[in-house]
């Protein structure tokens, strides 16, 4: 097997997981290598093929309320209100579930930040089936993506 990714762990916010995983393929023996322009989303074994629209993350599982900030460069916080109101009413938004109030910031003048109840959920899809000659072909294109010029080997600090 081989692993082709978009970024390095020193490139992610968190980095602790990714660099595990890395670490991991490194000492297994399993050749990774990475390419920013690679957004592909796929698994060839055998003859079966996954095609998907998610990232092969922990968080692609996740789901959790949160409360969601949205800095604007407005400060007038009734005309901000107004806005919430007018959205609650036309999407029948429970009434708390948005509100606005004032920044205080260290510099300039105080602006309007709005925070939204909301849930952090990953929707993704996943198409599998098993299709010798299909899978032949993205192995082929993995190879592809693989050999590119842009595609560099993942380094492992020892």
């Amino acid at each position: 097997g081989r692993v082709l990714k978009q970024v390095t762990s020193s490139g992610l916010a968190d980095k602790r997981r990714a660099a595990f995983v890395e670490t991991h393929l490194h000492y297994t023996g399993i050749p990774h290598r990475v390419n920013k322009l690679v957004h592909d989303k796929f698994i060839v074994a055998d003859s079966t093929v996954a095609i998907t629209t998610s990232n092969f993350t922990a968080t692609q599982f996740g789901w959790g309320e949160r409360g969601m900030k949205h800095k604007t460069d407005i400060s007038n916080l009734g005309r901000i209100q107004n806005v919430i109101r007018s959205a609650e009413n036309f999407f029948g938004t429970p009434r708390d579930y948005v509100r606005a109030l004032m920044t205080r910031p260290r510099k300039g003048l105080p602006k309007v930040k709005v925070i939204k109840k909301d849930v952090f959920s990953e929707v993704n899809a996943f198409t599998i089936f098993e299709d010798p000659d299909v899978a032949n072909q993205m192995a082929n294109y993995f190879d592809s993506l693989w050999s590119h010029s842009l595609s560099k080997d993942v380094e492992i600090l020892t």
